[in-house]
């Protein structure tokens, strides 16, 4: 069973809670965990989904910066996920949208306003998928930004500007102006190509690698402070660093098999 989760907190006079909503993405569920610094306890557990004979796969999720609202994305479809918007204060669906093919990872600029989740196409053919950008607001999706093959990790830069993404498949670190929904940078974050093959072989190989990543990154996570960003990735077992600034890989660092989320 995979879970994934988002944490807020608010603070009382003499106590400072910390709550947390979990999803089970094989069960259809999600929890809200209390943690008030000693202990932990499931204050509540609810079921999620609108097709009662189906597993949906409830897989990102985020809360909004003001803590009134937060969000779930339905992975798996029919064909297409959804995203539903619920109440902080009931846990109630207020509304829902259709997004692309397994809608996953996803995040709201505190800047802009906006909702931006990556469709990962996890069962689609292998080929390059987007980012859907969502009013939250309205839950219109206002416009869908082309990028790798199965993007994933949906993460906003600590100044709002910025969205940054991973396409597994293709070994890319993608950044999204979060103001004018474009891409502004595209990283390879695959070791460089033999020099000394010809133009077709480096061509095929370019190909070969799209489709058979062996980098395989699944997350990216910006720094709160500094111009870098992390990223896991899974196939080459190691924590690449970027520098934001200059827009290259920084350092490459081992970690033990299949690192998948950064945070």
């Amino acid at each position: 069973m995979r879970f994934l989760l988002v944490i807020f907190f608010y603070s009382q006079i003499q106590a400072q809670n910390y709550y947390v909503y979990v999803a089970a993405e094989s069960d259809d569920t999600v929890s809200l965990i209390k943690f008030n610094e000693t202990e932990a306890k499931e204050v509540e557990r609810f079921e999620v989904g609108y097709l009662p004979t189906e597993i949906e796969g409830p897989h990102g999720i985020t809360v909004d910066p003001n803590g009134e609202f937060w969000y779930l994305s339905l992975a798996h479809g029919n064909p297409f996920g959804k995203l539903i918007k619920y109440s902080t204060k009931n846990n109630e669906p207020l509304d829902q949208t259709t997004l692309g093919l397994f809608p996953a990872s996803m995040q709201i600029s505190s800047v802009t306003g906006l909702l931006y989740c990556v469709n990962f196409n996890l069962h689609g053919n292998m080929k390059p998928s987007s980012v859907s950008v969502v009013d939250p607001e309205t839950m219109a999706e206002i416009k869908r930004i082309k990028t790798g093959i199965m993007p994933h990790g949906s993460r906003i830069s600590y100044d709002g500007l910025k969205q940054y993404s991973v396409s597994m498949m293709s070994s890319e670190l993608y950044e999204i102006d979060a103001i004018t929904l474009k891409v502004s940078r595209k990283l390879n974050l695959s070791n460089k190509m033999n020099m000394g093959k010809s133009m077709n072989d480096k061509m095929e190989m370019k190909m070969s690698e799209m489709n058979h990543s062996t980098i395989k990154p699944t997350w990216v996570i910006p720094h709160p402070s500094k111009n870098i960003a992390f990223i896991a990735c899974n196939g080459s077992n190691e924590i690449i660093e970027v520098d934001l600034e200059n827009w290259k890989i920084s350092n490459r660092i081992s970690t033990g098999k299949g690192p998948y989320n950064v945070e």
